[in-house]
């Protein structure tokens, strides 16, 4: 098993499940990040390649943890080991080329798995979001509503779903602003003056919101949206799905009528979490995969991979360009010049299409 001293990581900074698997990370071991200029006055360029970046680190010891959305140029070409990180799902196949580019995938969602192989990345390894131990969590303050929502109303997946069931709720019991964004120690502060949490997951489903409303001590109510949900918790033991608004409701009051059940479940629900799933003990599960399957490479280390995830990322942050430079790389074939110089058009036009709203 490898000795690891340090991990070079770049992110991008909403990517919010990296900074919690940084800072627990940071306990362990160096992490030092390469963070893009955009985000950090002292980062580096997206044209940056990063086997310079890392030309004296040494692979016996140290691995590079890098993301779909702050990319660099040669990554593939990296010689020590590489992981990602992803919250991929079917919808985001565009990521693919990127996703290829790393030795080791790690995924957020079971379900995932299967797809990225059949997608052709040799090492996927389910590894699920947690709870982040360095929020302020008091679960013994007082429970002045009966039920907390805390998520983004407009997020395209569920939208409509969540505007049509959370003033169902808020009409019948004491209900936070759910309308107010709310991040960090204040959701979980919320969520601690809370008998109740509604979850509404987006597609994939299962999400931060689910380890950080049982870590609070509070009763979730979500969706049992699958992708590993029942691999880690016990429905009626740790948390309570629902099928639909009135199944919710339903819910919602027997719990409020039946305080005793509802202590019961919020703190095998709380203890599970604490006890097994923060993301300190997803830091050193990460750090275990990455050491057993150090002598492997999972990487698709072709030129054309590595255009074709440039050509991906330049494109999905409208970059025209570094686009443009590189169509004109050197030795590039003809048939991918002509697939970079379609994202090329394609950019441009969705440039145009911004500037004149």
């Amino acid at each position: 098993m490898a000795n690891w001293k340090k991990i070079a990581l770049s992110h991008y900074k909403g990517e919010w499940w990296y900074g919690h698997l940084r800072k627990a990370l940071t306990q362990l071991i160096e992490v030092h990040p390469f963070f893009r200029k955009e985000e950090d006055p002292i980062g580096f360029d997206i044209e940056s390649d990063i086997t310079t970046l890392l030309k004296d680190w040494d692979g016996e010891d140290s691995f590079y943890l890098g993301s779909i959305c702050a990319t660099y140029r040669g990554i593939n070409r990296l010689r020590i080991p590489t992981a990602l990180w992803t919250d991929y799902l079917p919808l985001n196949d565009y990521y693919l080329p990127l996703i290829r580019q790393f030795d080791q995938v790690f995924c957020t969602q079971k379900d995932s798995k299967h797809l990225l192989e059949q997608a052709g990345c040799s090492r996927v390894h389910w590894l699920p979001f947690g709870f982040d131990e360095t929020l302020k969590n008091d679960h013994t303050l007082e429970k002045i509503y009966e039920v907390a929502f805390v998520g983004n109303l407009d997020l395209p997946a569920t939208t409509e779903e969540r505007r049509r069931v959370l003033p169902e709720i808020e009409k019948n019991y004491r209900m936070n602003d759910y309308r107010t964004s709310c991040f960090g120690d204040g959701m979980m502060h919320t969520y601690n003056q809370s008998k109740m949490v509604v979850n509404i997951p987006a597609l994939g489903g299962f999400n931060m919101r689910t380890f950080e409303a049982m870590a609070s001590g509070a009763l979730l109510l979500t969706k049992n949206v699958g992708n590993g949900q029942a691999d880690l918790f016990q429905d009626g033991t740790h948390f309570v799905s629902y099928t639909d608004t009135a199944d919710l409701l339903e819910k919602i009051d027997y719990y409020l009528e039946h305080e005793a059940e509802r202590l019961a479940i919020s703190e095998n629900g709380m203890r599970e979490v604490l006890s097994n799933h923060t993301y300190r003990h997803r830091a050193f599960e990460m750090l275990k995969v990455m050491a057993a399957n150090l002598a492997t490479k999972g990487r698709d280390a072709s030129p054309s991979g590595e255009w074709a995830a440039l050509a991906f990322a330049y494109r999905h942050e409208k970059r025209l360009t570094n686009l443009i430079k590189l169509c004109c790389t050197d030795g590039m074939p003809l048939g991918t010049r002509i697939s970079i110089s379609k994202k090329v058009v394609t950019c441009l036009a969705s440039l145009c299409r911004y500037a004149l709203k």
